[in-house]
C-alpha cells in the first residue's frame, strides 16, 4: 500500500471583497440603492403572476389586466431614456431620492386603487423615470474617467 503525503501548499489570505474603510453613511447608501433595486424589480414583476387575481378583483378581462405590465414595460422604453436627458449634470442622489418618493407615492396609489384606471395610473408612475442613465455601474466609471480628465485638463 502506497501512502501519500499531502502537497504542502501556501496559505494565502484571499483579499475580503468588502472594503472595511465605508463609513455608516456609505453603508446606508448602498443598502438603501440595494433595497430599493429590489423593490423595483418586485413591483415589476409581481403583478405578472398575480394577473388572474388582480383581473378578478377589479372586475376587468385578464387580457386588460395584462395592460398593468405592458403599460409599466412601455414607459420604461421611454421613461428611461428620457429622465437621462432631463436629469442632466443634477445631483444624482436627489434625482434617486426623487424617483424613490415616486415609486412610494405610487405603490400607495396602486394599494389604494378601488378601479382600473386607479390602478393603470398606479402602475406607469415608477416607470415613467425608471432607471436613469447615471445610475448604470459602467457609467460611473465613464463618468469618474471624465471628471477626473477635465479636472487634469485633458480635453480627449
Amino acid at each position: 500500500m502506497h501512502h501519500y503525503r499531502p502537497i504542502p501548499t501556501a496559505r494565502v489570505r484571499a483579499p475580503s471583497p468588502i472594503p472595511s474603510n465605508l463609513t455608516t453613511s456609505q453603508w446606508l447608501a448602498a443598502l438603501s440603492l440595494g433595497a430599493t433595486a429590489f423593490i423595483m424589480v418586485t413591483i415589476e414583476l409581481l403583478p405578472i403572476g398575480l394577473l388572474p387575481t388582480i383581473a378578478a378583483d377589479i372586475d376587468v378581462t385578464h387580457g386588460a389586466a395584462g395592460l398593468l405590465v405592458t403599460m409599466s414595460g412601455v414607459m420604461a422604453a421611454v421613461g428611461a431614456p428620457t429622465i437621462s436627458v432631463l436629469a442632466g449634470r443634477r445631483d444624482r442622489k436627489v434625482v434617486l431620492m426623487a424617483l424613490s418618493v415616486q415609486l412610494a407615492v405610487s405603490s400607495l396609489l396602486a394599494a389604494a386603487a378601488t378601479s382600473f384606471f386607479v390602478l393603470l395610473v398606479a402602475r406607469f408612475l415608477p416607470f415613467s423615470g425608471r432607471r436613469p442613465r447615471p445610475f448604470r455601474a459602467g457609467d460611473e466609471c465613464r463618468l469618474a474617467r471624465r471628471r477626473a480628465s477635465d479636472e487634469m485638463g485633458d480635453t480627449a
